[in-house]
């Protein structure tokens, strides 16, 4: 059975709505991960089933209830309230599309499962220092800064599907009422931990730096136009400075080019300077004192973690969610987004 045929089970109204989701450019696979469980040959015999399954839909993916309910129209909004910015022009607000208006639905599920978010120090030093003591970790890395998220009551998971598939899409930061939730996109292997820690780090800045107020999300993506604008570089700046607490100077390669030289290099001065080693490659990158290959080649010669940095943050989610807080189908849909694979 293919997934149009499991989507409508022979319902007219159903293979109606599967031709208007292939249309808006949903993917297939995602569209199954959204189907709830319940959704069977018995559920489409009951009644009010296809009723059921349009909220649901509605509710999973960010759709227009009205428009999916009374006109079988698959219309992708933004809860109510919610706008939308790119980070690169916080006077310019984004329409929804099929992506950020799930996306919004899955910040909204997991801002439902948290208590109200605590207030940031203003001051990246001050929560790099705020970071190390709640922890007691010797440096930033991808668990003292998660450690410390959820310390905060700031949801972060991780989402590899998407309805659409997009390029560049980084990452997204909600202010949900009195909540924060970020939402890391990108993917990154075994050795991208840094990589990943220092994409929440830039999330965390533009939460203390004023930039996310109540129902309002920012959109990053990793375009040269973007990483160039003001708020951009304020806020990669502020990560910077929450990462390395200021410790960080560009001479510690002193001409080391290969990817074995420079991960050597930054582990010694990960213990003189108690930043991580990874984040070390990762700023020389940045700063252009580094081809971009190389420092990806040099990450892969520290020493690995086992696991993805998506496993990672959605296992430390799934512990810290209180899924009691959210209704049953909510749960479902939530966990099926961020459970890490088997």
């Amino acid at each position: 059975m293919d997934m149009s045929e499991h989507l409508s089970r022979g319902e007219p109204v159903l293979e109606h709505l599967w031709k208007q989701f292939r249309a808006l450019d949903y993917r297939p696979e995602f569209l199954e991960r959204a189907i709830p469980s319940w959704w069977t040959a018995e559920a489409v015999a009951d009644p009010n089933g296809l009723d059921h399954l349009k909220l649901l839909l509605a509710q999973r993916l960010g759709l227009d209830i009205e428009a999916l309910r009374d006109r079988d129209q698959v219309l992708p909004i933004a809860p109510m309230g919610m706008r939308f910015k790119r980070s690169s022009n916080l006077h310019s607000e984004e329409p929804p599309d099929p992506n950020l208006a799930f996306l919004s639905r899955v910040a909204r599920f997991a801002a439902g499962a948290i208590e109200p978010s605590h207030p940031l120090p203003a001051a990246a030093s001050t929560l790099h220092s705020a970071i190390l003591a709640q922890t007691g970790r010797p440096f930033v890395d991808l668990e003292a800064i998660l450690s410390y998220c959820w310390s905060r009551n700031i949801a972060v998971v991780h989402v590899d599907a998407i309805p659409m598939a997009k390029k560049g899409l980084d990452a997204l930061v909600y202010g949900v009422k009195d909540r924060f939730v970020i939402i890391v996109l990108r993917k990154m292997g075994t050795e991208a931990w840094a990589d990943a820690a220092f994409t929440i780090a830039h999330e965390l800045a533009h939460i203390a730096l004023g930039h996310v107020t109540e129902n309002l999300a920012i959109i990053d993506d990793s375009s040269e136009a973007e990483r160039a604008r003001d708020t951009e570089r304020e806020a990669d700046t502020f990560a910077a400075q929450l990462m390395s607490g200021g410790r960080y100077r560009s001479t510690w390669r002193q001409g080391a080019k290969s990817g074995a030289t420079l991960a050597e290099r930054a582990l010694r001065y990960q213990k003189e300077w108690q930043i991580d080693a990874g984040h070390i490659i990762l700023r020389a990158a940045f700063d252009k004192d580094v081809p971009w290959a190389n420092a990806r080649a040099a990450c892969k010669h520290l020493p690995q973690h086992s696991d993805v940095p998506r496993s990672f943050i959605n296992t430390f989610a799934l512990s810290h969610l209180d899924a009691s807080r959210i209704s049953k189908d909510a749960q479902e849909m939530l966990e099926s987004t961020i459970r890490p694979a088997a």
